[in-house]
């Protein structure tokens, strides 16, 4: 069964929807006034995941550059032998 992580590839998504659709899976929107979600609201759902994954990478790059200066003032501080 294909899951939906923050992970996935947003061209993954519309699979994922179509499959939960075959099975009978609905969302409901709280947000929204508790609708059932309609094209719009895939379509806002689609946003709100590029939206997430797009956060996502950027705390990912953002920790691999905190990390690199870390590193590198740590190598410049204390020089090998």
């Amino acid at each position: 069964m294909p899951v939906w992580t923050p992970k996935s590839e947003t061209s993954e998504r519309p699979g994922i929807m179509e499959d939960l659709d075959r099975r009978g899976v609905g969302l409901v929107m709280l947000f929204m006034g508790g609708q059932q979600i309609d094209i719009h609201g895939k379509l806002m759902l689609t946003m709100l995941a590029a939206i997430a994954e797009f956060e996502h990478r950027l705390l990912y790059s953002l920790l691999l550059y905190g990390v690199a200066s870390i590193v590198t003032a740590a190598a410049a501080t204390h020089p090998t032998r």
